[in-house]
């Protein structure tokens, strides 16, 4: 079986792999189609381990180096690499630019369960700023970074992300995946995430066995609450926020506790996914 996240940069994904993984039933793989060849490499050593030799070499049998043979051939590539694994049931990140739009329905006849994983799209985009500013994507503190906020960009990436999740949950739909979706403010609560998992897979047939791990903590790089927190030009970004109507959205928690974000309506197909007022 093979369980897609798809997610996007920024969205706690790799912590929700990292859960994925402690099902015994599981093995996952980071990111297999990253558009960085050594990057997707790197990925699929970690998780073939004795058997990635072998795995390349029939992927240059068939005439292809790795990265080519992923990004045009996506189906027999997932294919053979899931032949390669040791477990039942193969759980890959997909994030957009990791393959064509045009190769989403083909890819998806071979995925047999889909976790949406979103993050409100202010902070995400501006620690996607501050990632590839530093070239920091786990495993420090970034918390003395301000990027200076573009409105431009960020209205950019906010209509890139929302038209990928509308493009893979139409595929979805019509292929008929059973899926659920959650959000980064949520997954750090680690037993409700695998409460979640466990029961998404179990009502949908998806083998992913029984839980083995105590714990896994979300390591944060960042924690500051508010967005404007993390800019050079916290005026500038509090009157985008203000223009477009998610004022909301500068802080992850609301006055009561509760996670303010704008939620992904899947079940009635809602296409403006955390859109509202761009």
């Amino acid at each position: 079986m093979n369980i897609a996240i798809v997610s996007h940069p920024r969205s706690g994904s790799s912590y929700l792999t990292r859960v994925f993984a402690q099902f015994s039933n599981v093995q996952t793989v980071m990111e297999p189609f990253h558009p960085n060849d050594e990057v997707a490499i790197q990925h699929i050593k970690h998780c073939l381990a004795d058997n990635f030799s072998r795995f390349e070499n029939d992927i240059k049998l068939a005439g292809y180096a790795i990265g080519t043979y992923a990004h045009e051939q996506p189906v027999k590539f997932l294919t053979l690499l899931k032949q390669y694994v040791n477990k039942p049931t193969l759980v890959f990140k997909l994030f957009p630019e990791h393959i064509q739009k045009t190769q989403f329905h083909a890819l998806f006849n071979v995925v047999d369960g889909v976790i949406f994983l979103r993050r409100n799209q202010v902070h995400s985009f501006i620690s996607s700023q501050i990632a590839n500013e530093t070239n920091v994507w786990a495993n420090k503190n970034t918390s003395d970074i301000f990027p200076h906020f573009q409105e431009d960009a960020f209205l950019w990436w906010n209509k890139f992300i929302v038209s990928y999740f509308a493009d893979v949950n139409n595929v979805v739909y019509s292929h008929g995946i059973p899926f659920t979706s959650i959000d980064y403010e949520r997954i750090n609560v680690e037993n409700s995430t695998v409460e979640l998992l466990s029961e998404w897979s179990k009502n949908n047939n998806l083998n992913v066995g029984a839980y083995t791990a105590s714990k896994i903590n979300l390591l944060q790089q960042d924690k500051r609450h508010l967005a404007t927190e993390k800019v050079n030009n916290p005026h500038d970004l509090q009157a985008c926020l203000h223009k477009y109507g998610i004022f909301h959205l500068n802080s992850a928690f609301e006055p009561n506790g509760k996670v303010a974000l704008l939620k992904p309506t899947f079940m009635s197909r809602v296409s403006g996914l955390f859109s509202r007022g761009l």
